[in-house]
């Protein structure tokens, strides 16, 4: 029943741009890379500065992000994430497929020790199809495989360089693909702007 299952649903966020929104936290984050988020769980700031690949409701119901939809394969071991057209970075960039494996083999890469890496242990392997296709193959069916694959992709053309992620500058002043951008980190202040595009 489920074999060839595509998610189709329309969904764009909207808004005005202006005003202020503060964020109430428990907690400074040690860092704004999506990568490296907290024991309990990404900062609402990180939030804010960069896109899942899919969005995932109180009410439990899952909504395009970044890809605008996805498909299993007949077999369930693999799911290919379709990304959005316009999706980029805010530096004007757009998002790729590459970008997403790269985050992937970074968050697996030993050297980093992400904390995501054990949530990606059912991945065997990630590939970019062409430009806006990104394909999970999983080690084996389970019922979390939506929720294992969506992460917030980090952008490839400015970090593939980097020897160490953890100590990078990107995590205090991240480009990022969210709805706002990194201005200004002053000890307990963390001052954010939509971007200009």
């Amino acid at each position: 029943l489920l074999s060839g299952c595509q998610k189709t649903e329309e969904f764009r966020y909207r808004g005005n741009k202006g005003g202020t929104l503060i964020v109430a936290l428990l907690e400074e984050p040690t860092n704004l890379n999506p990568i490296f988020p907290p024991l309990s769980g990404i900062s609402p700031v990180t939030a804010q500065l960069f896109i899942p690949l899919i969005s995932e409701k109180p009410d439990g119901k899952v909504r395009p992000a970044l890809a605008e939809s996805w498909i299993y394969s007949e077999d369930l071991k693999s799911i290919t994430y379709t990304l959005a057209r316009d999706a980029a970075w805010h530096d004007g960039r757009p998002i790729t497929a590459d970008d997403v494996v790269f985050t992937v083999d970074q968050i697996l890469s030993g050297k980093n020790n992400s904390p995501l890496a054990q949530k990606l242990n059912y991945i065997e392997s990630v590939e970019a199809l062409n430009s806006k296709q990104v394909r999970f193959n999983l080690k084996q069916v389970f019922a979390g495989e939506l929720q294992s694959t969506n992460i917030y992709p980090i952008p490839k053309h400015i970090l593939e360089r980097e020897q160490n992620l953890a100590n990078s500058d990107f995590n205090n002043n991240p480009v990022g693909s969210g709805p706002y951008k990194i201005k200004e980190w002053n000890l307990s202040l963390i001052h954010i702007s939509e971007p200009t595009r």
